[in-house]
């Protein structure tokens, strides 16, 4: 109902103005680098996200209705990455949360969703909060297409799987953030489109509370 309220109010706002979700993934360099890898492919994508994320106590904020719990509230940004990737609108969606009855953990921290898209693309979200923050990257994601494969760990590097090339590399995480807000920038000085088509906004946005209904039990 929220979401509807807000494009409602986007709908009857003079001028189109500038609305803008910061989900920053999407201008990384190394998705924009996959991107451009990917451009002109011929046939659908198999992604498969892994982010482990690390426990966070129930009383922590991003838990509360103010963070929305960590599927709205950060799964979001792996949404957006498919959909940007895809380039597709979504077309069915499943998710499964582990047992909660058996542990201290919400459903929306620890669970699996698999994402279908018009393109003929299938991309895997694995989202859990069982792992440890050191030892292991927070976020790697593999694609397969055409008999090729990509790896990007932890936005720190991007990798050609077949060669073994390393197309981008940083000694430090880079998700975006900078770019995002030089394109924000741009937009509301007039210089530059939306950073963020708006379809792609309100749909991203309605997948996440879908697949949190989906998580939650609620219809």
């Amino acid at each position: 109902e929220d979401l509807d309220r807000v494009q409602a109010a986007y709908a009857a706002a003079p001028g189109q103005p500038v609305l803008m979700v910061g989900f920053n993934r999407r201008f990384s360099p190394a998705i924009q680098c996959l991107a451009a890898e990917l451009k002109g492919r011929r046939g659908p994508l198999m992604v498969n996200y892994r982010l482990n994320g690390g426990y966070i106590p129930l009383d922590h904020w991003i838990q509360t209705s103010e963070g929305g719990g960590r599927n709205i509230g950060e799964a979001c940004h792996m949404y957006d990455v498919f959909r940007m990737l895809t380039g597709s609108p979504v077309t069915s969606i499943e998710a499964t949360p582990i047992d909660v009855s058996r542990s201290h953990h919400l459903p929306t921290d620890n669970f699996s969703t698999s994402l279908r898209y018009e393109d003929g693309s299938v991309c895997t979200l694995m989202y859990t909060a069982l792992g440890p923050k050191k030892g292991i990257s927070k976020e790697y994601i593999e694609v397969f297409s055409g008999d090729e494969a990509w790896v990007i760990d932890d936005y720190k590097s991007l990798r050609r799987v077949s060669t073994g090339d390393v197309l981008w590399q940083s000694s430090d995480a880079d998700k975006g953030h900078s770019e995002e807000f030089q394109r924000l920038g741009l937009a509301i000085s007039g210089e530059g489109p939306a950073p963020i088509p708006l379809d792609e906004i309100f749909e991203v946005s309605a997948t996440a509370l879908a697949i949190n209904d989906l998580l939650t039990g609620h219809e």
